[in-house]
């Protein structure tokens, strides 16, 4: 059996993307419903709060719910086996043959997440004896699409993604699939493809726990605003992070009023935006008070700056731990620097587990058809702890 299933899900993309970036707030339990005869009161703030597990959506799917997939060259599929998909333990003390050509779209070269994934990327590959092919996606879907385009041309035996343009994934893929290249995207789910990177409803639950016990310590919870920067472009399951960091504060700290869990875009990748964005909300709301906030991206210093800036009581948490997160967390403690801490998501080891697993495609080997990263969460107090490879 192909992975219709998995299509079917993401062929749905737009519906849930809709669903999801209207409704992130009626996950967060503070939204009030309508029916035909009355309308029904919205949960009183600070009241107990429960969350669902999301469903449906690839790149969040429970563990005992994943797929052993094999690929079959003969029609540039992924077909399901039957056997244990729940974990998967990266083997990279092996060769492949050499000269097997692997072609890897860099999502946005330069940025810290990215330049992580290459200082280790490189020479791993080597040593297992791919020949890498390179090309920079650069955050654009006519990139993600020429890319596919150029990289076919090559002829390699496997492929590693980094496509962050949810509306590219679908004509980026039928490239590869035509041109049968089995593909391993990292952190934004495509039809067709193993999927490699965080649950990114778990990363926003650990975040927002850590942001409400902040918040229950500081102030006892009152008049907590949550501050979602989110980026529609990428898709449904990377804002999962979003929808779990207002579920994980609410989770400490009770029912937030849904008027005061704001949605922003942030969409450039970009420190700076953070900064002039966050600066410009804060100006629009001086009446905001405890502000717990968190970007989809994991970019957050300037989200930081600007709280640190107009002396606002603000207060970030970074999902990623890339290297600027790390460096603010240490060159400061959180009244100094309004970062609580961050949710690492070891993009150093990414290599690791994207080349195993690329090596047991050309193999021949299964491989769950979703391998999720494990997270950690420091801050000031262990940030000194987190292992940088």
């Amino acid at each position: 059996m192909t992975n219709q299933i998995f299509r079917g899900v993401f062929t749905s993309r737009a519906r849930l993307i809709a669903v999801l970036g209207i409704s992130a707030l009626l996950l967060s339990a503070c939204a009030s419903s309508k029916d035909s005869a009355a309308e029904t009161a919205a949960p009183a703030e600070g009241s107990a709060f429960t969350y669902s597990q999301p469903e449906g959506l690839p790149g969040a799917t429970p563990p005992d719910q994943r797929k052993l997939w094999t690929y079959n060259k003969e029609t540039g599929l992924f077909e399901e086996t039957p056997g244990d998909a729940s974990t998967y333990v990266p083997n990279t003390d092996r060769k492949v043959p050499a000269g097997t050509g692997l072609a890897f779209g860099d999502g946005m070269a330069g940025i810290a997440f990215t330049v992580a994934i290459d200082r280790n990327l490189y020479p791993l590959a080597k040593k297992m004896g791919f020949d890498l092919k390179y090309c920079d996606l650069a955050f654009k879907t006519e990139k993600a699409i020429s890319c596919a385009e150029d990289m076919t041309l090559l002829k390699p035996k496997v492929a590693v993604v980094e496509n962050w343009q949810a509306a590219a994934a679908e004509q980026m893929m039928k490239i590869y699939n035509d041109a049968r290249v089995p593909v391993i995207t990292v952190d934004l789910p495509h039809p067709n493809a193993i999927y490699f990177g965080v649950n990114g409803f778990e990363s926003g639950i650990a975040a927002g726990k850590a942001a409400g016990e902040f918040a229950k310590k500081r102030w006892d919870c009152k008049d907590v605003w949550i501050y979602l920067a989110a980026n529609p472009i990428e898709g449904a399951t990377v804002d999962l992070r979003m929808v779990g960091f207002a579920n994980g504060i609410q989770t400490v700290c009770g029912v937030v009023p849904a008027n005061r869990i704001v949605r922003v875009t942030m969409d450039q990748q970009s420190p700076d935006q953070e900064l002039s964005v966050t600066t410009d909300w804060l100006t629009a709301n001086p009446t905001a008070k405890h502000i717990l906030a968190s970007n989809v991206d994991g970019i957050d210093v300037g989200i930081a700056k600007a709280f640190v800036q107009t002396g606002r009581d603000g207060w970030d948490i970074q999902q990623g731990c890339d290297d600027n997160g790390i460096a603010t967390l240490k060159s400061g403690d959180v009244d100094k620097t309004h970062m609580i801490g961050c949710v690492a998501f070891h993009p150093d080891n990414y290599p690791k587990f994207f080349l195993s697993i690329a090596a047991d495609i050309i193999e021949g080997k299964a491989v769950p058809n979703e391998v999720n990263y494990p997270l950690e969460f420091f801050s000031h107090e262990n940030i000194d702890q987190l292992v940088i490879h």
